[in-house]
């Protein structure tokens, strides 16, 4: 009997969560929209032209992102309609430490600070918003990467919308990887978001505010401001054209999607990041035209004449002491990171409302409106490139992974180790590995994998192959190399009877050779017949020292 290793936050979720069945609203919808929009607008001080150009430099977005988005929205508004349902919105954000919110409370990482922002105008849109931050402390982009789905929990059923990606420190360089990850996207018919990880931390003065602007107490009726900004629908279509600009002459994210070009813009790839670069879009303060970073135009300490935000308090950790790890945002800067990203969503969100909103004075159905917004998705999806590669491998890139990992956060309930794993494995020992698990700040990331040192130990894994002559990946982390003197064994076309009493000295089995070292603790196992199969995994004899582990387990659909 194998015991449930792992922590399922699925469960925790659907506690936490109302299962409120969300109605269409438009007029609250949009009145909702635009106190967040204000909320932000007025916490960064849009209004002042030169600032606000770091905003743009760092998160701007084309047409054709704006653009799916929208629809998405108003497809999946107009289906809850159609179902008398809410209708889903799921959102992965994946990444490393910087994402996972480490060095302070989860809560105030980035992906729910937006979370908190725009949730409610999706529900009165009548669409449930779900974000999981998946992130993990230090990991390897590969097999991370293929694990998405299994550790976000997106399904047939309920697939992701939204990727977001964030793993610059640990492959911030790999064309193969970026391509992994929006391929992945397209699969899904999702969006790409790519996040550079590394930004900047603000050396200001403690702000004299009565509430800093940069905390999540602040607002603008706190802080005596009456001014209101109008999101009307001719300022988000002209806020529509300001980011697509910027986004031609400078996108924000460049270094991860210029490499896949034109072929993968039907997963809308968008991103932040501070270093994003403009050719001619920034203006100084004399209005003269210069070629600039983000980071070039971010606002000066407040007390130098800069904005109010930029104060000692968007230096601070949420943690205890107050202090973290350089590399680590603090509070206020996934405070900004996750504004940015939701003032841009709500903007589109309202574009949506308001085109829904006129759709439906006219005379068409439900089921008719949905279908014009689907082949819109179509047309601006479309074509898709997943016959053909650019730098992904195919035995990374040629099909849509399955992963099984029982690595936390792991939002699916199942594609766990646990569940292949079959018979004894002695000397197989569970253990975890760089937990970062903490039920104080509410991290959910750890390792757990299993691990022997010794000759001719064995572990039994039942996988399903779904080809012919196809591959698999068998990682191992995090001793170097774990697997290196591994054996692997393939029985071929199991019966699944009495499957638990499988023998691994089957006469039947047979050693796999063609075998090749991936990377990133991985080995690729080739030429795989397609069927239900025993993988015995074996420690090699003339190793007996050498440990080796098992973290992963990746086929191919």
């Amino acid at each position: 009997v194998i015991d449930t290793h792992y922590t399922n936050p699925l469960i925790n979720e659907i506690l936490n969560n109302d299962i409120t069945n969300y109605q269409l609203n438009i007029k609250e919808a949009l009145n909702e929209a635009k106190q967040k929009a204000n909320l932000i607008y007025q916490r960064f001080e849009f209004h002042n032209h030169y600032y606000h150009q770091f905003f743009l430099g760092s998160a701007n977005l084309p047409y054709i992102t704006w653009d799916i988005m929208k629809y998405k929205i108003a497809k999946k508004a107009i289906d809850s309609l159609i179902t008398g349902k809410s209708s889903t919105f799921l959102m992965l954000f994946g990444g490393s430490s910087v994402t996972a919110g480490h060095d302070n409370y989860i809560n105030q990482s980035y992906p729910y600070v937006f979370e908190r922002r725009i949730k409610k105008s999706f529900q009165l849109l009548g669409i449930r918003l779900i974000v999981r931050n998946i992130a993990m402390g230090a990991n390897n982009c590969r097999p991370y990467n293929l694990c998405y789905d299994t550790m976000g929990g997106s399904t047939d059923s309920m697939p992701a919308d939204w990727y977001g990606w964030e793993q610059s420190f640990n492959c911030g360089k790999s064309r193969d990887i970026f391509e992994m990850i929006t391929r992945i996207a397209l699969w899904n018919k999702a969006v790409v978001h790519f996040s550079a990880s590394g930004a900047f931390t603000p050396e200001c003065k403690a702000s004299k505010d009565t509430i800093p602007y940069i905390s999540e107490d602040w607002s603008p009726e706190k802080a005596n401001i009456t001014s209101f900004y109008p999101s009307t629908l001719d300022n988000v279509t002209e806020y529509r054209e300001v980011l697509n600009s910027w986004f031609v002459n400078g996108n924000s994210v460049a270094r991860f999607t210029d490499p896949l070009g034109e072929n993968y813009k039907g997963a809308g790839y968008h991103g932040f990041s501070v270093w994003g670069h403009s050719n001619n879009m920034c203006r100084d303060e004399n209005n003269t035209v210069f070629q600039c970073s983000a980071y070039d135009v971010r606002s000066r300490c407040y007390d130098d004449g800069g904005l109010h935000w930029m104060t000692n308090e968007a230096s601070v950790y949420g943690s205890d002491t107050g202090k973290g790890r350089s590399w680590h945002p603090t509070v206020g800067m996934h405070l900004l990171r996750g504004e940015v990203l939701a003032y841009n969503y709500i903007n589109i969100l309202i574009d949506a409302a308001y085109m829904i909103e006129q759709d439906l004075q006219s005379n068409k159905s439900y089921s008719e409106l949905s279908n014009v917004y689907n082949n819109k998705l179509l047309e601006l999806q479309t074509p898709n490139p997943l016959d053909k590669l650019l730098y992904c491998a195919e035995d990374d890139c040629g099909s849509l992974p399955q992963c099984y990992t029982n690595y936390n956060p792991h939002y699916h309930v199942n594609y766990t180790l646990d569940e292949l794993i079959v018979g004894n494995h002695t000397g197989w020992n569970y253990v975890f590995k760089s937990n970062n698990y903490d039920p104080k700040y509410g991290y959910l990331d750890s390792r757990p994998c299993y691990e022997a040192t010794g000759p001719n130990l064995e572990i039994n894994l039942l996988v399903t192959i779904s080809r012919n002559n196809s591959y698999m990946l068998v990682c191992g982390y995090s001793q170097k190399e774990s697997l290196k003197h591994a054996l692997f064994y393939l029985d071929t076309n199991i019966d699944t009877v009495n499957i638990n009493n499988y023998l691994s000295n089957s006469a039947s089995r047979y050693i796999v050779t063609t075998r090749r070292y991936k990377g990133d603790e991985c080995t690729t196992l080739m030429n795989i017949p397609k069927g239900t199969h025993i993988l015995t995994i074996s420690t090699d004899p003339q190793h007996p020292e050498h440990t080796s582990s098992l973290t992963h387990v990746i086929t191919f659909k």
